[in-house]
């Protein structure tokens, strides 16, 4: 049985990457990953620098990608813990992160 823990503080969920779209040319690839090294997406987080922070299920990965494009861990979680799931960032720039733990 799957349940919710949260982890690093209070629960919200966003889904808006505003980063994501190029200056009216396109679409611009803000992460790439590999979903065969099981690299899959969950939540997605800006903080007001324009940092942008990605989950990844079931890697335990918390990645950033700044605004000049450098992509980083900025956490890393044990696998064995359950998946990372949404998360947030508050007005301080403070992530906060849910993760499902198998019980």
């Amino acid at each position: 049985m799957r349940t919710l823990s949260l982890f690093l503080g209070a629960l919200a969920l966003t889904a808006v990457v505003p980063h994501a779209v190029a200056d009216g040319t396109g679409v611009q690839t803000v992460f790439s990953l590999d979903p065969n090294l099981g690299q899959n997406p969950e939540g997605v987080a800006v903080d007001h620098k324009g940092n942008v922070f990605l989950t990844v299920a079931p890697t335990g990965d918390l990645l950033k990608r700044d605004k000049k494009g450098n992509l980083t861990t900025h956490a890393h979680f044990d696998r064995g813990a359950g998946f990372l799931l949404g998360m947030t960032v508050d007005k301080a720039d403070n992530v906060y992160v849910v993760r499902s733990e198998e019980r």
